[in-house]
């Protein structure tokens, strides 16, 4: 509990019969406060004494509702329900405890009826029952099961729980067909079944639903039209039918969609055109239809809707309309707020408007592979796509403006022409993709790139480009991709090029490239390099014996080839033809186990075929004709596969019976068939295999590729594994059609063959529903060759078999997001080639096996969100490859192993969410490459190691909730290291509820990108500092300080904070004035100082806040007006005001709410939550209000909750009819104030309110008849006030408490309420009924926590002595105070 701020009492002179009146007052309440003090000690030592405290709610839950719960949970398979640690534990969920403080469960506040189960995240495993119990909970409004694994179909008794204004069963397992019955349930907002199995059609019931407000049935398998029902659906704000095998028509009339700002049918079979007049969207702002079949003209009445900011309508049949004769319209440039257009992939012709110039918004165009040409219009579009049309004519110079900020051009597959632009250097600081291949570019590639630091990609090939390599690009360090194939450039080997440390892919074939690939005095050594294409060149000279030495990650002349390409292990392709090596073939090469292709080709090379190749079991491809070769060929299996043609020209070789079918006697005739069936072989088809790498944009964009067709059929033994495998499974008709013996299984999409064999090599059935397990003997492990095996979200059941252990030569394995259970085989261990593996999201159970520390190349490991318990195994410290591993949200326990140090290249740690209990290593240096670092919500003690802060590329460190020892009470005390002042790139740092003291940690101001500091629940004293400017003017986006003992002023500080989006300072100990330099904070979007000192005036300034959506300024010394003259009005985007409890004064214009725009809409947004969004996850905000007349703590903020609390301050008048404006409006508390005047009628325009509180002021008239009719209105109070009449006849008036309605002496018909006649003229009655309100609000909620005994006999004899001798101290400490109860809420 926590003292409510002391109102300042105004003083007044009184005549003598005046005071002798008071001072009688005053001695009987002096007598009250006697007895209510022996009350109120009574109580406390009864608290004290027995420990059995009550909840704070006034209701106990139903039995009948109890009951129903626990039968419902019984209802599933698990013995243990598993969740996610911060959603919902089910070990409260037993009889000893009240279900209404269940986890996951919410009661109404006054009968204990169960209105709210959210069990999102928890794995119940199972199908919901037609007879289940949770259709017993009539009074139910919310049902969550999201992400609960249900399977099976939806039982249509769900239409029994009529009362349902919310209905989320997305992301689970769930069949069958939607239940048309769903359409009775008429008081739905919100439906979700998104991510599930639905086949069929929509039914047009969904249409009845004329309250529902978000629509979302995406990622399914629904067939048929969209009903022309859901027309009628006249509130929608969101409608997401997405990723579905929808067809038929566009579906609905965009006249009957005015509020509707989010509409998606995209990846669907829908076949017409668009409305021609689709300006009926008024509010809309994301439009996606691409993906499907529409055609006919753009519809131009689109581009006439403000408000929309994104629109996709790519992968369609769009064409121009006649009276456009084919162009884009001008009428576009009309779309001033629009920043995302997508019409890639149409059939679009003409030239681009001039007008989209006048398209100031616009930052992302891709208008690709459309039939487009003329000229590029002036605009400042930061990712501009043109590629595959036919532009033609000179590079766009106005490209070029200065202060552009284009970061991705792709020009290629155009018939662009003349030079390349100087001008280009003008945006080569922000350019990351430059794509102008396949046009007819002529002259130098200019030399632009010297301050060209954020380039990725490099593309140029295939154009008429000339003269000399541009040098600047050394200076692009982030450069990965570069390609000048089939030009004409003439220039030296660009070795200067193995500085740049992340290039991987070098493409300079087919020019005239000339000169040594090697000198002495240069540097040796590509560190990163993956692909090297320096074919068709004239490069000359000798490699020596250790040029490739240095290139760690790949590996193309007369010599000796050089024994160091032995060293290049990780090498897949080697070409050496068609030079002029001599000597022997280099032993070495056998090290190289990965390699699968290998051309030595039109050489001079000498002496035997090493016989150790014969063991590389992955060389499926090898040449080694036209040399000088001699003795055995090696009999591996690898090699008798080979064509004859492979070992053609070596006069000395023997031993290819089997292989030619016949002794190979080499003689002209037969030399030239050979040479021909040779030649029929692409000259670099080995390409095919060696790249699949380049500047990705999106989910249409192909990888670059150097690859030629595929020449290979598909093997029949492995195309008959993998239809044997389909059908294991009872949802085969999830496979693609493709899949049978009439087609060559390499082609069919999700089966990647090796460009020889024919093996197949990789399947990826990600979110195909297998709905099933994998069998120990299934024909899965018929594909020996096998090395990727993707099966992400495939609704995989049983146990991961021992037998993906005889899948050797696997390098990923990723069954993420299934419902696998068991223990992780140990086989896996066997797996010495993975380099990938992903259990996570799955219900794994048993340790983490000490065998996967065999993997020794692993460099992903992912096994969060299981139930995996146990401890770390030590041998996790012998995988030193590896780069990410997550353990999140499982049961592990005991210690980091002190071999977890020793992965230095080590950049992702999280183990957030589990049991741990340990110390952290005292060094933890070692990781060098570390990025995140996240343990919180453990139970860690002992000294936090300062070693992990001088890790330079730390970016993201999470400690919060953790018992870090450091004091008797197990807490993390003490300072803070002084060496985090070196983490230069710590963007996250959260250190909240732990035991941290002193004062404000000043070296936090010199981390100059921090974006989220979190201080909160700590011990922190002392002032906020003036240095925190250093970090909210340049990167900090939330700065949360709540619940420490701050003191002091807020510093105005906040000038230059243009990025600052929350400010949290509440439940502190600071004073002074509110900081007036929060009106430049134009991103600032969550305010909350409450239970502070703060004494200030209104700061009504903060309306010209574009963002700001909540403000809490309660319990403070604010004082004054909340409204002048002078000032502006209004708070366009406030959802949530909480000024409760200062000493605000002053009336309120009938207009006052006219212009606070945030409150009218009831839209919930794209988020069901208020949150912060960081580079991994999102942060929720919360914050503390009285809901429903308990004080509640939101540890997530809905969307859709709007709220007004002015209680507690001395606001008098008429209450502004403009509050009917608000019809988002879900709590209006306006109690304790003084406001005069009847009730206005317009409170009945609020049809989403849900509590009303008008207590104790000084209204008059009737209670508004339209009250009756608010349905969701669950809770009310008119107490204190001088209300007559009837009291409204509606169901949610009767369920109210006699208190609600009490000092209303006029007020009748109350009979049914009060259980009585309501007779108010008996001073006795009145005196009764305030008895009866006082037992109802402050002490009927303790009944069941407190015995009588030795409390009441302490209580009262403490009770006497303190009242009779500290009469004046007692009603000064407690005569006006208020009890003060918390809940938590969702």
């Amino acid at each position: 509990m926590r003292d409510i701020q002391h109102k300042p009492i105004t003083h007044y002179k009184y005549s003598k019969k005046e005071e002798e009146r008071e001072r009688e007052m005053m001695m009987i309440l002096s007598h009250c406060y006697c007895f209510s003090g022996i009350i109120i000690i009574t109580i406390y030592f009864s608290f004290l004494i027995h420990s059995t405290l009550a909840s704070p709610r006034p209701h106990f839950c139903r039995h009948d509702q109890r009951d129903a719960l626990l039968e419902f949970i019984n209802e599933f398979p698990n013995d243990e329900y598993e969740s996610d640690a911060d959603q919902v534990p089910m070990g409260m969920w037993n009889k000893s405890n009240d279900c209404c403080h269940w986890a996951g469960v919410t009661c109404d506040d006054k009968y204990g009826q169960v209105i709210s189960l959210d069990l999102t995240y928890t794995s119940l495993n199972g199908s919901l029952k037609t007879n289940s119990s949770l259709f017993r909970l009539q009074y139910l409004r919310h049902l969550s099961l999201a992400c609960c694994d249900l399977k099976g179909v939806i039982p249509s008794s769900l239409e029994n729980l009529s009362r349902l204004t919310l209905v989320d069963l997305s992301f689970n397992n769930l069949v069958g067909e939607i239940p048309a019955v769903i359409g009775n349930l008429n008081h739905l907002r919100n439906l979700s079944l998104k991510y599930n199995h639905h086949t069929g059609v929509i039914p047009s019931s969904l249409g009845n639903l004329s309250h529902l407000i978000k629509l979302d049935l995406s990622i399914n398998h629904l067939v048929g039209e969209v009903p022309a029902s859901i027309g009628n659906l006249h509130k929608l704000r969101v409608i997401r039918l997405d990723n579905n095998s929808l067809s038929g028509k566009f579906p609905i009339l965009p006249a009957n969609f005015t509020k509707l700002f989010l509409f998606s049918l995209s990846y669907n079979n829908l076949e017409s055109t668009l409305p021609s007049d689709m300006s009926g969207f008024h509010s809309l702002e994301y439009f996606d239809v691409s993906k499907n079949s529409f055609f006919g003209p753009l519809p131009t009445s689109l581009f006439s809707i403000p408000s929309v900011k994104y629109v996709d309508l790519g992968g369609n049949q769009f064409t121009g309309p006649i009276q456009f004769n084919g162009l884009i319209p001008e009428s576009i440039s009309e779309f001033l707020n629009l920043a995302v257009l997508y019409l890639s992939h149409n059939n679009f012709t003409g030239s681009i408007p001039k007008s989209m110039s006048k398209l100031v918004n616009l930052t992302d165009l891709q208008l690709s592979k459309n039939n487009l040409k003329g000229e590029v219009p002036e605009t400042m579009i930061t990712s501009l796509d043109l590629s595959s049309n036919s532009f033609q004519g000179p590079f766009p110079h106005r490209i070029c403006k200065p202060h552009w900020d284009l970061y991705f051009l792709d020009l290629s597959n155009n018939l662009f022409n003349g030079s390349i632009p100087r001008c280009l250097r003008n945006s080569a600081v922000f350019i990351e993709v430059l794509m102008l291949s396949n046009n007819s570019f002529s002259g130098v590639i200019p030399d632009v790139f010297a301050n060209a630091t954020k380039l990725l990609s490099l593309d140029v090939s295939h154009n008429q480009l000339e003269g000399k390599f541009p040098k600047s690009l050394i200076n692009c360090k982030t450069l990965q991709l570069v390609n000048v194939e089939s030009n004409r450039i003439k220039d030296k080997f660009p070795s200067w090029l193995g500085s740049l440390p992340s290039l991987h892919v070098l493409i300079l074939r087919s020019n005239k490239i000339y000169g040594p690939l090697y000198q002495r005095h240069m540097s040796i050594g590509f560190q990163s390099l993956r692909v090297i294409d320096v074919s068709h060149n004239e490069l000359t000279g000798t490699l020596p014996p250790h040029y490739f030495s240095n290139w760690n990650e790949t590996t193309t002349f007369y010599g000796k080839i050089p024994e160091s390409i032995g060293f290049l292990t990780e090498l897949h392709l080697l070409n050496l033809s068609n030079n002029a090596f001599t000597s022997g073939i280099p032993q070495s090469l056998a090290n190289l186990t990965n390699l699968e292709t290998l051309d030595l080709s039109s050489n001079k090379l000498s002496g035997q075929i090493p016989q150790d190749l014969g063991k590389l079991s992955f060389l499926s491809y090898m040449n080694f004709s036209h040399n000088l070769l001699q003795g055995p060929v090696p009999r591996g299996t690898q090699f008798q596969r080979q064509k004859c043609s492979s070992f053609m020209d070596n006069p000395g070789l023997y031993g290819l019976e089997e292989i030619c079918v016949e002794p190979h006697i080499p003689n002209p005739a037969s030399q030239a068939d050979e040479e021909l069936s040779e030649s029929e072989e692409p000259m670099f088809n080995w390409v095919a295999a060696a790249i699949a790498y380049g500047p990705g944009r999106d989910d249409d964009s192909k990888p670059f590729t150097l690859a030629s067709p595929r020449l290979h059929l598909c093997r029949h033994d492995q195309r008959d594994a993998l239809l044997e495998f389909m059908h294991e499974f009872p949802a085969a008709e999830s496979f693609p059609s493709s899949w049978n013996k009439s087609s060559d299984c390499c082609f069919w999409g999700v089966v990647e063959c090796h460009n020889k064999s024919g093996q197949v090599i990789s399947l990826d059935l990600s979110f195909k529903y297998l709905n099933g397990s994998i069998k120990p003997n299934s024909s899965l492990f018929k594909l020996q060759y096998l090395r990727d095996l993707i099966l992400i979200d495939c609704n995989l059941q049983g146990e991961i078999p021992s037998s993906l252990g005889n899948l050797s030569r696997l390098t990923q394995v990723d069954l993420y997001g299934n419902q696998l259970v068991g223990e992780i085989p140990i086989s896996i261990g066997n797996l010495n080639q993975l380099r990938y593996l992903n259990l996570g999201y799955n219900r794994l159970r048993g340790e983490i096996p000490s065998v996967l520390g065999n993997l020794s190349l692993l460099l992903y490991l992912e096994l969060a969100k299981n139930q995996l318990e146990g401890q770390i195994p030590t041998s996790i410290g012998n995988l030193k490859e590896l780069r990410l591993i997550w353990l999140s949200n499982n049961k592990l326990c005991g210690k980091i192993p002190i071999s977890v140090t020793n992965l230095t290249k080590l950049s992702d740690f999280d183990i957030g969410l589990n049991n741990f209990t340990s110390t952290l290593p005292s060094n933890m240096s070692g990781f060098h490459n570390l990025e995140t670092f996240d343990i919180g919500e453990n139970s860690f003690h002992g000294p936090f190691p300062n070693s992990l802060f001088s890790i330079p590329s730390l970016q993201w460190v999470d400690l919060g909730k953790n018992h870090f020892t450091g004091s008797i009470h197990n807490n993390l005390e003490g300072k803070i290291p002084s060496c985090l002042w070196r983490l230069r790139t710590l963007m996250l740092m959260n250190l909240s509820s732990n035991y941290f003291r002193g004062s404000f940690p000043h070296w936090i101001c010199d981390l100059k990108r921090l974006i989220y500091l979190d201080l909160s629940k700590n011990f922190f004293s002392g002032s906020i500092p003036q240095c925190l400017r250093n970090l909210i003017n340049v990167s900090l986006r939330d700065l949360l300080l709540e619940n420490n003992k701050f003191n002091g002023t807020i510093p105005n500080i906040f000038v230059n904070a243009t990025t600052l989006e929350s400010l949290d300072v509440s439940h502190n100990n600071l004073e002074g004035r509110f900081p007036k330099s929060l009106i430049n904070c134009k991103s600032l979007r969550f305010v909350n100082m409450e239970d502070n000192g703060i004494k200030d005036k209104f700061p009504s300034w903060l309306g010209s806040l574009p963002s700001l959506q909540v403000l809490i300024l309660r319990s403070n010394e604010f004082y004054g007006p909340l409204y002048h003259d002078h000032m502006y009005i209004g708070f366009q985007s406030l959802r949530v005001i909480d000024i409760s409890n200062n000493d605000f004064t002053g009336t309120l214009p009938h207009y006052y709410f006219l212009n606070w725009s945030g409150m009218t809409s009831t839209e919930q947004g794209r988020k069901e939550y208020m949150e912060n969004l960081t580079n991994v996850s999102s942060i929720y905000q919360s914050m503390e209000m009285v809901n429903k007349g308990v004080e509640t703590r939101f540890e997530r903020i809905q969307q859709d909750f709007i709220a007004i609390d002015l209680s507690g301050n001395r606001i008098y008048g008429k209450i502004p009819d403009s509050i009917g404006l608000l019809k988002g409006l879900r709590l209006l508390n306006l109690s304790g104030n003084a406001f005069t005047s009847d009730i206005p009628q317009a409170l009945a325009n609020l049809s989403n309110l849900e509590t009303l509180d008008l207590s104790s002021n000084k209204l008059s008239g009737q209670i508004p008849q339209d009250l009756g009719k608010l349905s969701f209105l669950s809770y009310m109070n008119f107490s204190h006030n001088f209300l007559q009449g009837p009291v409204p006849r509606g169901t949610q008036f009767q369920i109210q408490n006699c208190s609600s309605f009490l000092d209303n002496p006029g007020l009748y018909g109350l009979e049914e309420i009060c259980q009585e006649s309501h007779v108010p003229s008996s001073p006795t009655s009145h005196q009764s009924a305030e008895l009866s309100e006082a037992e109802e609000k402050m002490f009927s909620w303790i009944a069941a926590a407190i015995a009588v005994g030795p409390g009441l006999l302490c209580g009262l004899v403490m009770g006497h002595i303190f009242t009779s001798h500290n009469q004046e101290w007692f009603t000064e400490r407690f005569g006006r105070r208020k009890m003060r109860v918390i809940t938590s809420a969702r």
